[in-house]
């Protein structure tokens, strides 16, 4: 039977093992023409050389760009976010982001380029078979071709696949150390959230960012 394709992971943003974008933000998104104004957008910026990638924050390891920032900001705005909520909740998006992909990194989790490509290839299969695959091409169509969204993907997870693999070993480790507590699956679940959503606020404690460009 066809399962639908989780849309999130064809945004050009990342997915984890849980959501760092709410499912809210989904339900807001999966409409055709909301769908398709991302994919002209992600085209439009990937075709302009004059898009700035100056350093908002810079971290210990890390930096946040505005460029990076404003493609988020516009993401929460399509989905019906007002631009000051748009711009914050993106900042901290990056943030996250960012902090993740120096953990996996700094933890043995950098990918090779046959690796991200293994994953590209298994994602068009994914979307072939997916029973919402309109939605899926929706975004792809806006590329000028089908090969140029699947070479923007493949950016976007030269840096996904590291956090998606770090965290994922994260939370099977949390989850075989739960399986002895007797907790409902639920509870298991929400302790897993909680205790995600402190390893981020560390992770970007750890960076303390500074602002360079306001």
């Amino acid at each position: 039977m066809k399962k639908k394709i989780k849309i999130l992971i064809l945004l050009g943003l990342c997915l984890v093992a849980t959501c760092l974008i709410g499912a809210s933000v989904l339900a807001h998104t999966t409409t055709s023409t909301k769908l398709a104004a991302w994919g002209r957008y992600l085209n439009d910026k990937n075709h302009d050389a004059s898009v700035a990638d100056d350093i908002y924050a810079q971290g210990e390891k890390t930096c946040i760009t505005t460029k990076d920032i404003e493609q988020v900001q516009n993401f929460y705005m399509l989905s019906g976010k007002d631009e000051k909520t748009a711009w914050e909740e993106a900042v901290q998006y990056v943030k996250e982001r960012e902090a993740l992909y120096q953990a996996a990194i700094d933890n043995g989790y950098s990918v090779t380029d046959q690796e991200v490509w293994d994953y590209i290839d298994e994602l068009k299969k994914t979307v072939d078979s997916a029973d919402n695959k309109e939605d899926a091409l929706a975004i792809i169509r806006q590329f000028d071709s089908e090969q140029d969204y699947w070479n923007y993907e493949f950016s976007v997870y030269q840096k996904n696949l590291p956090i998606q693999n770090y965290v994922h070993d994260i939370e099977q480790t949390f989850m075989q150390r739960s399986a002895s507590s007797k907790k409902a699956s639920n509870e298991i679940e929400s302790e897993w959230q909680q205790y995600f959503e402190q390893l981020k606020t560390d992770l970007i404690n750890k960076e303390n960012y500074q602002i360079v460009n306001k």
